[in-house]
């Protein structure tokens, strides 16, 4: 028949050839679509983190799983208690405290911070044999998006309280971009962790983390 001709048969062998790169090229783009909807269930606790509908609680509980994903072993999120500082990092030899607090704007009374204060003191008198260490983790700006978010929100006086008395502070936002530097293999856990127990306001530029980390050499 007219399909025998030579013609015909290279045209439809074309035809056949492509069919099958696209369906191939269809199944990779399904692949890599679950490989997306898997990441983003992977990391839906960084997008609830920035997620103005956040309340306090969960808040707390999305930077718990942020620590333990970037590689720390025993985080806990106290939620039955609220004398009680609202995440915990036990290490060897230590123990950090953290307070968590979720803002409209930029204002933190300084008594909520003075709250990690006093868990820190409290928990040292509890623990004479470990180290603790406190971090006062602010949301500011939570009904801005992330990029619309980046003037710090703890001014001098807040930052001198925090190197006199011992802690750090420091924002959400910080921790991200912390996160996305460990995930790019930019920056360690050990690097990390040097840099958020750093008395005084916490950021995670890379200038800020080299200056950091070179006064600790």
């Amino acid at each position: 028949m007219i399909n025998e001709i030579p013609e015909y048969q290279t045209l439809l062998k074309g035809i056949n050839e492509h069919k099958k790169l696209l369906n191939r090229q269809r199944r990779a783009i399904k692949s890599k679509k679950e490989k997306i909807n898997r990441l983003d269930e992977k990391y839906r606790f960084i997008f609830d983190m920035f997620s103005p509908k956040i309340g306090d609680t969960e808040l707390e509980d999305r930077i718990h799983l942020m620590l333990k994903d970037i590689g720390y072993k025993n985080v806990t999120h106290i939620t039955e208690n609220t004398r009680n500082p609202d995440v915990v990092i036990d290490e060897d030899g230590f123990k950090t405290v953290i307070e968590v607090k979720n803002r409209s704007g930029q204002t933190i009374d300084e008594n909520e911070i003075f709250q990690l204060l006093k868990y820190k003191q409290r928990h040292q008198d509890d623990f004479r044999n470990l180290t603790v260490r406190g971090i006062f983790v602010l949301n500011h700006d939570n009904q801005k998006p992330i990029e619309q978010r980046n003037k710090s929100p703890f001014d001098e006086y807040r930052e001198r309280d925090a190197k006199l008395n011992g802690y750090s502070v420091t924002s959400t936002v910080e921790l991200l971009r912390a996160f996305i530097l460990i995930k790019k293999k930019e920056l360690t856990l050990e690097e990390f962790d040097k840099v958020v127990h750093t008395h005084g306001t916490v950021k995670f530029s890379k200038r800020a983390i080299k200056k950091v980390l070179a006064e600790q050499v």
